[in-house]
Order: structure tokens, then sequence, then C-alpha cells
């Protein structure tokens, strides 16, 4: 069975299972939204922190719009099939988009083995929200920006698994990204 195969059917094992848990708790103070939320969107609010990057704005806001369905990007690796969400498997590092000096990657946090759904406008939201509280440049440079925070994300209805997400220079090996930061191997 091939990986992609195997990870649609754990998927399915997964939904079932979590359809017939009983929800946490907790999900009562956690802005996210439910099951009949657009597939665009399935995360709640994000902390945001800076990181000084060498991400150029202009390559972050490339990289959002060749997401978009419309340029052919966008869910699912961007195949052009007009996706507007992406399934994020544990902790393993996802990269969602990336244009030039600027990627934007994720992983599930919390918990490790969860599974959760992410969506463009969630990954728009948050990108442009970077922009505009950390963009920065030096004397005759162009604006650059870096930024990392967590969000709780939904899947099959329940909003209990928290996605941490970076904006790195995939080239810089001191950005925050894999090779570096919480994807370092040394």
């Amino acid at each position: 069975m091939q990986i992609p195969q195997l990870l649609i059917v754990l998927a399915g094992l997964l939904t079932a299972s979590i359809q017939a848990a009983p929800a946490s708790s907790g999900t009562e103070a956690i802005v996210a939204r439910n099951i009949e939320s657009p597939i665009d969107h399935h995360c709640g609010p994000s902390t945001y922190v800076n990181h000084i990057s060498s991400s150029l704005v202009d390559d972050c806001q490339k990289m959002l719009d060749n997401l978009s369905p419309d340029a052919g990007g966008g869910g699912e690796d961007g195949f052009g099939r007009g996706d507007k969400d992406w399934t994020i498997v544990g902790d393993y590092h996802r990269v969602i988009g990336n244009f030039s000096t600027c990627a934007f990657g994720c992983h599930v946090t919390n918990p490790t083995d969860g599974i959760a759904m992410l969506g463009i406008e969630d990954v728009h939201r948050v990108v442009m929200d970077s922009i505009a509280k950390f963009k920065h440049a030096e004397d005759g440079e162009q604006e650059k920006v870096g930024a990392q925070g967590d969000f709780i994300c939904e899947f099959a209805g329940n909003a209990d698994k928290t996605i941490g997400w970076f904006i790195y220079n995939p080239y810089d090996r001191d950005s925050t990204g894999p090779g570096s930061g919480p994807w370092s191997t040394s």
C-alpha cells in the first residue's frame, strides 16, 4: 500500500473514532470552527512570535498568490484541484507554500500524533497578520518578515489540535525552518 493511500485509510479510521468519542472538557474555551465551517477555514485565533528572518515580504505575498485555487494552487500540495485545505499529520513538518525566500510550514504540536485540518484562509490570515505586525527593513533593503505561532484547529469537528506554524527562509540555515530552528537535527 502506498503511503498516501495508507494516510487516507488511517485518517478515515481516526475520523470514525473521533466522531464516536466524547468532546474533551477543554473545548468550551477554544474559539474555533465546528464541522459546518467553510472548508477554507479550520483554525481559531493564533499566537504570534517575531523572528528576525530573511524572508522577503514580496516573496511571502507571491507565495500566498500561488496558493490561491484561482492560480491553480492550494490544498493538498497544490496539485491544482482547487482544494482549499490541507491535512496535517502528526509532528512531521509540512511545507504548505514556498516562493523563493519565503516558506510557510507547520506541524501538529498537540497531540503530537494528532491529525488536523488547515485551511487556505488560515494560512492567508497568519501570513498577512505577521507581515502587518513584524515586517522590517534595514536601510536600503527590501522589507523582510519571519514569524511563528500556534493555533487550535479541527479535524472531523473536533477542535482540539494545536498546529505550530512558521514563516521562514528555506535557504537560510539561521532561519526558523527545516534544517534549523524547531526542525534542527543537530
